[in-house]
């Protein structure tokens, strides 16, 4: 996670570059009502993930009121997209497998959105 995220600027950027991505590049199949969930779904995952919320899906499903279904639903195409990348990691008990979705670092960390400053006029 990079530091810059938390610029409303950074926040604006990296929502129209998901937007694009999802907009402009549609799936086999895909709906526009599943491309605006989507658009939600990753903003979402973005706020959680720039403020330090495990991006589990029980903690995503417990902030955006979704179902399990719904939440797979609207992150598999990400996933696919390769704007959400899925780890497995140790459950809250520390003894079973969870999973949770990060935005991938190459597009926090290297996109030219990050890099945005506001104008100096």
């Amino acid at each position: 996670m990079t530091s810059s995220g938390n610029s409303p600027h950074v926040s604006l950027a990296f929502t129209a570059f998901t937007m694009k991505q999802i907009l402009e590049n549609p799936l086999a199949g895909e709906t526009a009502t599943s491309r605006m969930k989507q658009i939600g779904m990753i903003n979402v995952i973005y706020q959680m993930q720039m403020t330090n919320i495990e991006t589990t899906i029980n903690n995503i499903m417990n902030i955006s009121r979704l179902s399990r279904d719904a939440v797979v639903e609207s992150t598999t195409p990400l996933v696919a997209r390769n704007l959400l990348r899925e780890e497995q990691i140790l459950n809250s008990a520390g003894r079973g497998r969870a999973f949770r979705f990060v935005i991938p670092d190459d597009i926090l960390g290297t996109r030219p959105f990050i890099t945005l400053k506001p104008s100096d006029s």
